[in-house]
């Protein structure tokens, strides 16, 4: 009984934290921005002996906890 209580402790946590960690869940189009206003952050995870890689891109207007921005045509990115 006590390992589901600390189950479900862990999982409420996780559920709060990625609550909070959501800065603004507006989204706008990328073709409606000025492109010089466009907050650009990212993250790469890889590891070691394997071939494949993760890439976080986020684009927002606004700055860092600004508005999401969809991309759409024509813009593209590309990973070298």
């Amino acid at each position: 009984m006590k390992r589901t209580n600390f189950i479900a402790s862990i999982l409420a946590s996780i559920s709060i934290f990625s609550l909070f960690s959501c800065t603004s869940n507006e989204i706008g189009n990328s073709k409606d921005v000025n492109p010089d206003a466009v907050f650009f952050d990212y993250e790469v995870w890889a590891e070691e002996g394997k071939e494949d890689v993760t890439v976080n891109l986020q684009y927002r207007m606004g700055g860092k906890n600004g508005t999401t921005l969809v991309l759409d045509e024509p813009s593209k990115v590309i990973l070298d």
